[in-house]
């Protein structure tokens, strides 16, 4: 099994709807992760965003989107798909194409803790 399905098990609003996101394929996530790669254009971003829908304090973007859409803090997804989208949808999904704005805002590093130990 994939490590990153073991992370998303029973949880899906960690890396959304196995059969329907991107994130939980790590060969197509982590250079999204690493910030190698970023959405080709809004549509390609409204996949990455879309399942898991991030929450709406992580970011303005986010927060916009959940209002207009009508989507609650408590719902991980969206079935919108791109073209049901509206024209102020669109336009503020513009944000996420900047650079390295997925390697930021990513479901992969929102639900994972990186923990050290000092050498001794």
């Amino acid at each position: 099994m994939d490590l990153l399905l073991i992370l998303n098990a029973g949880a899906e609003h960690v890396l959304g709807r196995e059969f329907f996101g991107s994130w939980t394929d790590w060969e197509k996530a982590l250079p999204v992760v690493k910030g190698e790669v970023s959405p080709l254009d809004e549509r390609d971003a409204w996949e990455w965003i879309r399942n898991p829908l991030p929450p709406g304090n992580e970011d303005a973007l986010f927060a916009t989107l959940r209002l207009q859409l009508g989507v609650d803090d408590q719902v991980f997804f969206t079935d919108e798909g791109f073209g049901s989208l509206g024209f102020l949808e669109k336009q503020a999904l513009g944000q996420a194409l900047a650079p390295k704005f997925l390697q930021e805002h990513n479901p992969v590093v929102r639900h994972t803790v990186l923990r050290r130990r000092q050498d001794t």
